[in-house]
């Protein structure tokens, strides 16, 4: 159900992605493309700040996002929400706060869907007050993220290689809790997993959260290729200003090692991402991607230590 919750959401949201198809108003693009897209969305502004995404994961699971620059939402939290649509209740649930100014709203059914497809305006009544958006486009807007969200699972199906897997979430998620356990980190929760993900996520006791996907087989990408995707991808999801380094890291086994950091400006907000890029000579690929927390940025601080301990033992990761 929440699949949609993996990779960029936190930068998607506000996205305004170059190859985006515009439907009546509404942005329609896929996330992410690393590997296998996830699903596809559809965004839109409104007057108040907020973005309005319609979000369908590949397997058809779907949800609401919402952003505003203005929140401050806590971090890890959620909120009680129930959705009207002109006036009658078509679901109610837990939006998960991601960060500071964004929220997700799992939604299921086929009727709630078409509720917000047909319907004119749209209330989320919350403890705090009531968000409202009007409904204009959707109908057209909505059917092309499903077509979209087809196209995704015709694409996973014709892109499988037979010299790469990617490993399963529990698989992923051994080799995760190994390298937190083998870095002495505490306070670290392991995410459950997510039908239809990919790789094991995790958040630090500093509010840093992240992943780790991993590969196995000669046809995974080299480390310099699968850094120019991360950057590209991340340039075209940041709405602001953008900036990107890499840098090789040596290694005594042979791997290939790329570190990327890339830091997205918009407005008062900053995110920085750290991603370290392992790819051994077997062609086994490891992806760590670490969101660091807005308070820390690319600072030092007393959990920086955490963090480039979990590369370090990230890298000490056998070959599966």
């Amino acid at each position: 159900m929440k699949a949609f919750l993996i990779a960029f959401l936190t930068l998607l949201l506000f996205a305004e992605a170059g190859r985006a198809q515009d439907v009546v108003g509404w942005q329609i693009n896929r996330y992410p493309e690393r590997g296998v897209p996830q699903g596809c969305m559809a965004g839109a502004n409104y007057r108040d700040g907020t973005r309005l995404s319609i979000i369908v994961t590949r397997n058809y699971d779907w949800g609401l996002g919402l952003a505003n620059s203005s929140w401050n939402l806590k971090t890890g939290a959620s909120t009680t929400v129930v959705a009207y649509v002109d006036g009658r209740i078509i679901a109610s649930g837990k939006a998960a706060h991601w960060a500071r100014d964004i929220a997700v709203l799992p939604l299921s059914g086929v009727d709630a869907y078409r509720a917000l497809q047909i319907g004119n305006r749209l209330d989320l009544q919350t403890p705090h007050g009531t968000l409202s958006f009007a409904l204009t486009g959707t109908a057209r807007a909505m059917t092309a993220v499903l077509e979209c969200a087809r196209d995704v699972r015709g694409f996973e199906q014709t892109q499988q290689t037979p010299n790469f897997q990617s490993l399963s979430q529990a698989e992923a998620a051994v080799l995760l809790a190994n390298a937190l356990n083998a870095a002495n980190i505490r306070g670290y929760v392991l995410e459950p997993p997510e039908p239809g993900g990919v790789g094991a996520r995790f958040r630090l006791a500093d509010g840093t959260r992240g992943w780790l996907i991993a590969s196995r087989g000669q046809g995974t990408r080299s480390a310099d290729d699968y850094a120019a995707v991360v950057i590209g991808q991340l340039s075209e999801t940041c709405k602001g200003e953008f900036l990107s380094g890499k840098q090789s890291i040596p290694s005594v086994d042979g791997s290939v090692v790329r570190r990327v950091v890339t830091t997205c400006r918009a407005g008062t907000n900053e995110q920085v991402i750290e991603t370290t890029i392992i790819r051994r000579p077997s062609g086994f690929l490891l992806d760590l991607t670490q969101f660091l927390p807005p308070s820390t940025g690319a600072g030092v601080g007393a959990k920086d230590n955490d963090r480039s301990t979990l590369v370090d033992a990230v890298m000490r990761l056998p070959a599966r």
